[in-house]
């Protein structure tokens, strides 16, 4: 009764505490246990369809990583293609919802893009074992078979990250809700 009365007198203060509180509590539980120096890299190769060619993840000095946010940063090797930029401004990211790959890698060589997300482009990501399936589609040379290529790393820590991270945002919203309404009764009750 008395955090409701507390509530109805100052919302905002009352408000604020609970979502320091709660922020504070979404992050010791799902992003601080992983390591800021914690880095998932993709190994193995996927094949170019077409010609049976390789996209080289951890050979020929390649080192694609996916960063805390979901965002993939660095360069794999195609012998067909040269370097491919998968962290470019509007790179390739990971939909921690879907368990897939979204964005466009970009070709070096070419300026041309490596869709995850479009022209039936689909890569999924299973966090149990970290095994990539599905296919993406390049402008330049057709179909990309990502079965085989892996994330290497704590898989327990990637799946945590990017869960907490969506439940921050989802959890902050729900809040910033709470808020407007407290708000809303707070200056109704002044204009009376």
């Amino acid at each position: 009764m008395l955090l409701l009365s507390m509530l109805y007198k100052s919302p905002p203060k009352i408000i604020n505490a609970i979502l320091i509180i709660f922020v504070f509590f979404c992050y010791r539980t799902f992003i601080s246990n992983v390591s800021a120096s914690e880095i998932w890299k993709l190994k193995n190769e996927a094949e170019m369809i077409n010609t049976s060619s390789r996209l080289y993840f951890d050979s020929y000095e390649s080192e694609v990583r996916i960063n805390r946010d979901g965002s993939l940063e660095g360069y794999a090797w195609s012998d067909d293609l040269g370097w491919i930029d998968f962290g470019w401004k509007e790179g390739v990211r990971v939909n921690w919802h879907e368990a897939e790959l979204e964005g466009q890698a970009k070709v070096l060589n070419t300026n041309e893009y490596v869709y995850f997300d479009e022209n039936d482009a689909k890569v999924q990501v299973d966090f149990e074992d970290g095994e990539m399936t599905g296919y993406a589609w390049s402008q330049d040379i057709g179909w990309i078979g990502f079965n085989g290529v892996e994330i290497d790393g704590d898989l327990d820590n990637l799946a945590r990250t990017g869960n907490g991270i969506s439940q921050i945002l989802i959890l902050l919203t729900l809040l910033g809700l709470a808020y407007k309404m407290c708000a809303d009764k707070l200056l109704k009750k002044e204009a009376l």
